[in-house]
């Protein structure tokens, strides 16, 4: 997202608080509180999600989702669940997080994490997204899946995301020049309204297949698309 390597940390708290606030005004409305970074991983560094909280206690017309890959436990220990807040945990086999998630977080260790969540009672959503298509990596899915719900209850989460690989066409060319050796940027995929993704062709044939495994331990109506 930024050209350079370094952390890039918003300062100026107060105004997001403000800025919350008066959308607040308006009536109810959905944050995605995680979108540009993983906040519970960066929470020992910069402790952000402590301000949500003491907002949204006093703010419960406004529905949080904490996106993460995050291990950290302690978290959910140190912080009350809320009816207004919802962990997303971004689940992948774990080749895909060895080739493409590198530095974060092993399946393992995210799924300690998802039942350190659960046992809290906080919300939970399952994010598999985002889903990788080709020959080499389409056979993980299937025995992932039932790997994941052996280990996480799904009666006991709020619901499931699904979503495929895509990135706004800027991002994918600034990428695609700066690592020339991923295969991942070599790909056959389609440009659509300025986001490059698979064709939708595809995403619909690798789709019906991976709703099918997933409604056998979660209700259709519980799976969303991303």
């Amino acid at each position: 997202m930024y050209p350079s390597a370094n952390i890039v940390a918003f300062v100026n708290t107060e105004d997001f608080l403000r800025a919350m606030d008066d959308e607040a005004s308006n009536g109810s409305f959905y944050l995605a509180a995680s979108y540009d970074t993983d906040l519970i991983a960066f929470h020992n560094i910069i402790p952000y999600p402590d301000y949500l909280y003491d907002f949204l206690r006093t703010h419960r017309d406004i529905t949080a989702e904490i996106r993460t890959k995050s291990a950290n436990r302690e978290f959910y220990g140190n912080h009350e669940p809320m009816d207004n807040i919802i962990i997303a945990f971004t689940v992948a086999p774990q080749e895909i997080i060895r080739r493409y998630e590198r530095h974060t977080p092993s399946l393992e260790a995210r799924i300690k994490a998802i039942q350190a969540a659960m046992e809290r009672g906080f919300k939970v959503r399952l994010c598999f997204d985002p889903v990788f298509i080709n020959p080499e990596i389409n056979e993980l899915y299937e025995p992932f899946y039932d790997y994941i719900f052996s280990q996480v209850d799904p009666a006991g989460i709020l619901d499931v995301g699904y979503g495929f690989f895509r990135m706004p066409k800027d991002f994918f060319k600034r990428i695609e020049k700066r690592r020339i050796n991923s295969l991942l940027y070599c790909d056959d995929y389609c440009l659509r309204e300025d986001v490059v993704s698979y064709p939708p062709e595809l995403q619909n044939e690798i789709r019906e297949k991976h709703i099918a495994i997933l409604s056998r331990y979660i209700e259709r109506d519980r799976i969303f698309s991303l």
